[in-house]
């Protein structure tokens, strides 16, 4: 909730850091503020009496200061009077606590970062009046704190300290909290809201408050969504921008002051870029580079030079970068002992375009294959390898001019940036998960890019290196093995006698329901066999027997001798 009196486009704008350019994501909450520098570090300023600035007082800052040591911050949101970050997947919070809003389970005010519940897929966060929302990995939506409005989501209007999830969607994209209302996007481009709806604020028709999601009229193409004190607007993939809610002030951008319970049009411009909801005002920027703002402008938020308050759009400035950009990445730049099970994530200025998201815009060093995705937000790429990343390995990951933006706006240039996964830990040379010297196998089949190799490679990091037995295995495979690779590679005799040993085993593993038919089969063959061989010894039993007979009938003296 954006309700300082800078909306959020302005203070992006007029960073306090020395070096503006070092900011790549930033939050405006009631009284305070908070950014991310670009190494990853996480300051705060402003109000500071409910220790909403984390950083172990409650005395207010009129510079930026530090939070903590830690260099893997990588989102923030700055609500009324309490703070959330997200750092490797782990949700933190601090500042007021009195409904419960920091999500830690008490409803005891910290003035410095105390981690939310102990999952570790948290993707984005947003601040509300006196509650929180949070998007996981997975697509599933979670609120926690006030909820006397119902917005949380949850189908009550209990409060609650500790997360709880909104219905059992998991194509959650984006996600913005007002006052005491949430808006949430999909991934099918659907508009969603739940909470207060005492203004029109939810967009659906009414002014009846719910407890539960209902959705923003028809449209698929919502990309962005920013929700106010107690209105709402939000981007369509055409560029056009749309506004619901209170327009007491004129916030709505409609050019007048009449509250509108479905979404309006501003304009009939379809080049909007970027949106900020305020108390009572709004901001945006258009992909040319001009910003604009409109509402409530008792103490000058509109930055015009006046504290007149204007029912439409006012251009105040131009020349704003408006480029398509890369605003951050995780992995940050330069990260090191990054888990080899990890994603890759970009994120952008502005809603990316899917079509142009492909393996030859998003690429991974090494080889390394995965799937691409866009979320937890249209503005985010994500990468999920197909395996495991490499122990204690530098990977480079290069994003292409050829991943534009939603409007058609494209990279100036190349992005690029590397980072170190962790050191293996499992005590054997490259064998524990992940890792990626199948001596042997790489040998055989010339490269360790192989398919055959990969297979094997995968079945050692699912079955193998999970046990301890299996890593004993794999342990000693790596002691030894790196000389017998070496031979191997010098004869390709022995290359193509160890491709033959190792093709049924690959075969088995890819094929596994298959192949538990060919011990069957060896059975089945040889019982087969056996009552063959029974029935041919029985006949000649038989007949062995008949001729003893006969030649007992001529010669008296021998007896029968069957064999």
């Amino acid at each position: 909730m954006h309700t300082l009196g800078a909306a959020l486009l302005l203070l992006a704008l007029s960073c306090p850091f020395s070096d503006a350019k070092a900011a790549t994501v930033i939050s405006a909450g009631f009284n305070q503020a908070a950014a991310i520098k670009s190494n990853g570090t996480l300051f705060t300023w402003g109000n500071n009496s409910t220790g909403q600035l984390g950083n172990g007082t409650t005395t207010n800052s009129t510079t930026p200061v530090q939070i903590g040591s830690a260099t893997n911050w990588s989102a923030v949101s700055a609500g009324n009077g309490s703070t959330f970050a997200l750092r490797s997947g782990t949700l933190w919070s601090w500042g007021s606590n009195t409904a419960g809003q920091l999500g830690n389970g008490t409803t005891t005010n910290t003035d410095s970062p105390v981690q939310v519940g102990s999952a570790t897929n948290w993707v984005a966060v947003s601040a509300g009046g006196s509650f929180a929302v949070a998007l996981q990995s997975n697509g599933t939506l979670w609120a926690w704190g006030n909820n006397t409005s119902g917005q949380l989501g949850n189908g009550t209007t209990t409060n609650t300290d500790s997360p709880v999830q909104v219905g059992s969607a998991a194509n959650w994209v984006a996600v913005a909290a007002g006052s005491d209302f949430t808006v949430a996007l999909q991934s099918n481009g659907t508009l969603w809201a739940w909470g207060d709806n005492t203004t029109g604020q939810l967009g659906n028709g009414t002014i009846t408050t719910t407890d539960s999601p209902v959705q923003v009229g028809s449209a698929t193409n919502w990309v962005a969504v920013a929700a106010g004190f107690n209105h709402t607007a939000a981007i369509a993939s055409n560029g056009t921008l749309w506004t619901w809610g209170n327009n007491s002030t004129g916030q709505l951008g409609n050019g007048t002051t009449t509250n509108s319970t479905t979404p309006v049009q501003i304009g009939s411009a379809t080049n909007w870029a970027a949106v900020a909801a305020g108390n009572g005002f709004t901001v945006a920027l258009q992909s040319n580079g001009t910003l604009w703002t409109w509402g409530n402008n008792s103490t000058g938020q509109l930055g015009n030079g006046t504290t007149t308050n204007s029912a439409s759009p006012l251009r105040i400035a131009s020349g704003f970068q408006t480029s398509f950009q890369v605003a951050s990445t995780n992995p940050a730049s330069n990260a090191t002992n990054v888990p080899v099970t990890t994603s890759i994530q970009a994120t952008f200025n502005t809603p990316v375009d899917p079509a142009s998201v492909t393996p030859t815009t998003f690429i991974v060093s090494r080889g390394v294959t995965g799937t691409l995705s866009i979320g937890p937000s249209p503005t985010t790429v994500t990468f999920t390898p197909s395996r495991n990343l490499g122990f204690g390995t530098t990977y480079t990951v290069t994003i292409t001019t050829g991943l534009i933006s939603a409007i058609g706006g494209s990279l100036v240039a190349s992005h690029q940036w590397s980072f170190t996964t962790e050191a293996n830990v499992s005590g054997g040379e490259g064998g524990g998960r992940g890792g990626s010297n199948c001596f042997i196998a790489t040998a055989a089949y010339g490269s360790g890019l192989d398919w055959h190799v990969a297979v094997l490679r995968a079945f050692r990091d699912r079955y193998l290196v999970t046990s301890r037995t299996g890593r004993y295995v794999v342990r000693v495979y790596y002691r030894h093995s790196p000389f017998l690779a070496g031979v191997i590679a010098k004869r390709p005799a022995l290359k193509q006698a160890t491709r033959w040993a190792l093709a049924p085993v690959v075969y088995a593993i890819v094929h596994p329901w298959r192949s538990a038919f060919l011990p069957l089969l060896a059975l089945a063959f040889a019982c087969f066999r056996k009552i063959g061989r029974a029935v041919r010894g029985r006949r000649e039993r038989h007949k062995n027997f008949t001729i003893c007979r006969l030649w007992r009938n001529r010669i008296f003296r021998n007896p029968c001798k069957i064999w």
